[in-house]
């Protein structure tokens, strides 16, 4: 029977954002630096009424108007959708949401003359449809769908301030200019359930891009700064699987469930011209595209769970790794950073302890992977920054209230 929905909803959030910056200072030399260098001998200083001031290492107050400010964004949203049978195996369904974003910005900093002005105004309709044919009832679906979605700047992307990065060491710089961007899908998927909670699919997609959001950087900037910007185009495609499933069907591992997730993408953007004339001077041949930003080639997630209600042991094994994906785009030529691989293994056990208390252990990282950013020249991969996260184990206790 056919159905009709609508409604609209109301999405409000706020941002004061101020930054403090301090700064170790000898009177004499300027700024310390690293901390390498407060113990050398001329910041090495034993207070004499005579030398008050004069030598030393101080704690002064840098902090800078131009990164501070208060950012709002409004999001107000219509929607209608119909579901309709056509036949006793298919149905559609197809609808819009109609989304109209307000982004407001004051900057604090005299020179820019933001005072609660409006960054982004855009009104979006998001088509949709989907045709869903049924191959056998409750158990195996067949469906093709499109959809328009939308995707906005964040605060700290469209904010236009300077803020350090201390993960990154470096500075990252908002663009008021950012436009939202908008991601046309399309999707293929069959899919088979076993039983509720237990699944098998197979889906193809692509997803087409308008203005997505880069970090970009300049290796000739005096700091090391990073910019967002947008690209024009953009486009994403591949397959993806999914199992889950539990063993139910073995006696000995009925309280196990394994499931696991695939995905392989090939993602390109095209490379603005002036851009793309900056890379050929050093290499003629390089290519007009590069993959997506943040878009991993590969996506891998695995699980092997157990669950006895009756024991009230819950245990889970998991396992997930990305293939090198876009972290900074360069500008002039040099490499582009790319985020390499990181083999997550993580494990937790709970287990039920008398009424309402439970008992905990977590280990991440057994791996102890690495995680590297690298820049690759003449087909030799170059630091460009990585750490040792190092695994990690945790001990938990908690109480459910209310338990009887």
């Amino acid at each position: 029977m056919p159905s009709i929905k609508f409604g609209g909803a109301f999405l409000t959030k706020q941002r004061e954002f101020r930054d403090t910056l301090y700064r170790y200072m000898n009177p004499n030399a300027g700024n310390v630096g690293g901390f390498s260098n407060f113990v050398t001998t001329q910041n090495v200083w034993v207070w004499t009424p005579e030398q008050e001031y004069t030598q030393g290492v101080f704690l002064q107050d840098f902090t800078e108007a131009r990164n501070q400010y208060d950012s709002k964004m409004n999001i107000m949203a219509a929607y209608a959708m119909t579901e309709l049978p056509l036949t006793n195996r298919l149905k559609s369904i197809f609808g819009v949401r109609v989304e109209k974003t307000d982004l407001f910005f004051t900057s604090f900093d005299p020179g820019k003359n933001l005072n609660n002005t409006k960054i982004i105004d855009s009104i979006d309709p998001l088509p949709s449809g989907a045709l869903i044919y049924e191959v056998i009832k409750n158990k195996m679906n067949l469906r093709g769908s499109y959809s328009r979605t939308v995707a906005r700047p964040t605060f700290r992307e469209a904010a236009p301030v300077a803020l350090f990065d201390v993960v990154n060491n470096a500075i990252i710089i908002g663009n008021p200019n950012l436009e939202r961007t908008l991601i046309d899908n399309i999707d293929f998927r069959w899919e088979y359930f076993h039983k509720p909670g237990q699944v098998v699919s197979f889906s193809l997609f692509y997803k087409a891009f308008q203005n997505p959001i880069e970090l970009v950087f300049s290796p000739l900037a005096p700091n090391k700064e990073w910019q967002y910007q947008n690209v024009s185009k953009g486009a994403a495609y591949g397959l993806e699987f999914e199992v889950q499933k539990s063993l139910d069907f073995i006696p000995v591992l009925d309280d196990f469930t394994v499931g696991t997730n695939l995905t392989i993408v090939r993602s390109e953007v095209d490379i603005p011209a002036n851009e793309l004339a900056a890379r050929q001077k050093l290499d003629p041949n390089a290519s007009a595209t590069r993959p997506l930003f943040n878009q991993s080639p590969y996506i891998v997630n695995g699980f092997i769970q157990y669950l006895n209600k009756a024991s009230g042991t819950t245990a889970n094994v998991s396992y997930n790794v990305q293939g090198p994906r876009l972290k900074v785009v360069s500008l002039i030529g040099t490499p582009d950073v790319f985020e390499q691989p990181f083999h997550a293994l993580d494990f937790k056990i709970s287990q039920r302890i008398g009424k309402g208390f439970s008992a905990s252990f977590t280990a991440n990282n057994i791996l102890n992977s690495q995680f590297r950013e690298t820049q690759t020249y003449r087909d030799v991969d170059y630091i460009f920054q990585g750490r040792f996260p190092g695994r990690s184990f945790a001990l938990g206790l908690s109480y459910m209230l209310g338990q009887n």
